[in-house]
């Protein structure tokens, strides 16, 4: 895969030290990343981490480490704005097409709810974004479609090395995923507030 060069988004668009924590809505392995814009239009990624749950855990502690993760991650770089992938058109969108969805989708939804219940206990706007509106930030560079029968890894890999080419900083795929979330509402603040 060959990579656009570093973008630098035009300067004076959004409001400069806006800090927003994505999120890449999970079970498992729920990604978070805060970022903010620098002034010469570039990125600027604050921290990044992947709560990783186990499946022997209880769902109540697995949403709990959920939610005191997200609330670190918001109160350690005073997030503003909590942005995460919508969950129920996924959901709607793979019933319709005759597809199965995720066996823990239901968990994923309330792992959406959870980390979002503490953006809101922690002051911070939360914002919901469609995944296909979260990808044109790569522009050119998003990934291609997947091929029948193909599985995501390819894809996953390409989100990882653009946000890495992007931003300067290497992270788990979950983790980059959620910094997608965060650059595409850093890049179009103005139209959610």
């Amino acid at each position: 895969m060959r990579v656009s060069p570093v973008r630098r988004y035009p300067k004076g668009l959004r409001t400069p030290g806006i800090v927003v924590v994505g999120g890449d809505p999970s079970v498992a392995n729920y990604g978070l990343a805060a970022a903010r814009m620098k002034a010469d239009g570039g990125f600027e990624v604050l921290g990044h981490t992947v709560i990783r749950t186990s499946p022997s855990d209880p769902d109540k502690v697995r949403m709990k480490m959920i939610f005191k993760g997200t609330s670190q991650m918001i109160r350690e770089h005073h997030g503003v704005i909590f942005a995460s992938e919508e969950q129920r058109s996924i959901r709607a969108g793979k019933e319709k097409a005759g597809g199965q969805s995720n066996a823990d989708n239901a968990k994923t939804l309330i792992s959406a709810g959870v980390a979002g219940g503490a953006a809101f206990a922690y002051g911070a706007e939360w914002i919901e974004v469609r995944t296909g509106s979260v990808r044109t930030v790569m522009g050119k560079d998003k990934p291609k479609p997947l091929r029948k029968g193909e599985d995501k890894s390819r894809q996953k890999r390409e989100i990882q090395r653009w946000v890495e080419v992007v931003t300067g900083v290497h992270m788990p795929f979950d983790a980059a995923e959620a910094m997608l979330n965060a650059m595409y509402v850093l890049l179009n603040e103005r139209k959610f507030r």
